[in-house]
């Protein structure tokens, strides 16, 4: 790896949409970013290129849902001191300890993201809202979420990342019918697991909550149950694609927000 100071990101996720989303993020706000599907693929480009941080999306707890952080680690040198983020929908006490240097919860807020990216390079930032309480019954687009999105971005980028989400939850749904049909529920719940951890920070939080529940149902092994989340899902899905569409349109005519301003305040 080259020598001196870095402020490049690699992002290291198997998620095609949050990998996108994150490393469109991380550009918007100045920080250049190279992507990777997985450890081996990560490892490739660490050979060639010095990074000043890693960002790891993991799916799971235990051993196989860290195994990128793991192999990078294994690198020695410099590689052993690395920061590395996770991504994640697990909580930070399920984190093998002593492998990372900071967590991030999906679904995640963008300046929230970014900010926690300039603690670890050392950039000035400004102070990182506070995440709001969870509703108990989330509404099926949260328009605030979508427009700190679009806040974030060139417009171009992000009518293609908002279509991608879309055309992949639809094609996740196509799969999650054809597992059900092969009785596939490890399958299930991978599918269902990837939609619940895009669904609150793409804002669409109903969705999450629909697929967190047939996630639970293919752990417990309830078939009849998952197929009424699907249903759910899919019931849901109809209602949130008009509304979702109308809420990104209206975030996009807004002016966007400064992406990285050449005087942040201090914290």
């Amino acid at each position: 790896m080259n020598e001196g100071a870095s402020e490049r990101v690699l992002v290291v996720d198997g998620n095609a949409v949050n990998r996108l989303l994150t490393q469109s993020l991380l550009e918007a706000s100045g920080y250049p970013a190279d992507v990777a599907i997985d450890g081996p693929h990560a490892v490739e480009l660490m050979i060639g290129r010095r990074y000043g941080l890693v960002i790891v999306g993991a799916s799971e707890p235990g051993p196989a849902g860290f195994e990128a952080a793991w192999q990078i680690r294994a690198l020695g040198g410099k590689a052993e001191k690395l920061p590395i983020l996770a991504l994640s929908p697990i909580e930070a006490t399920k984190m093998p300890a002593g492998l990372l240097d900071g967590h991030v919860l999906l679904p995640f807020d963008a300046a929230d993201l970014i900010s926690r990216v300039a603690d670890r390079l050392g950039r000035p930032t400004l102070d990182r809202p506070a995440r709001p309480p969870a509703d108990e019954t989330p509404p099926l687009v949260d328009t605030a979420q979508i427009g700190r999105l679009a806040g974030k971005m060139p417009v171009d980028k992000l009518r293609a990342l908002f279509a991608s989400y879309r055309d992949g939850h639809d094609a996740r749904l196509a799969r999650i019918e054809a597992l059900l049909v092969a009785r596939d529920l490890a399958g299930l719940e991978r599918e269902a697991h990837d939609i619940k951890s895009t669904a609150g920070t793409f804002g669409t939080p109903r969705l999450g909550l629909l697929a967190r529940c047939l996630e639970r149902s293919c752990k417990v092994g309830d078939l009849e149950a998952a197929k009424t989340s699907l249903g759910a899902i899919r019931a849901a899905a109809e209602e949130t694609w008009p509304l979702f569409e109308r809420a990104v349109e209206a975030a996009l005519r807004r002016p966007a927000e400064p992406t990285h301003p050449s005087a942040p305040a201090l914290r």
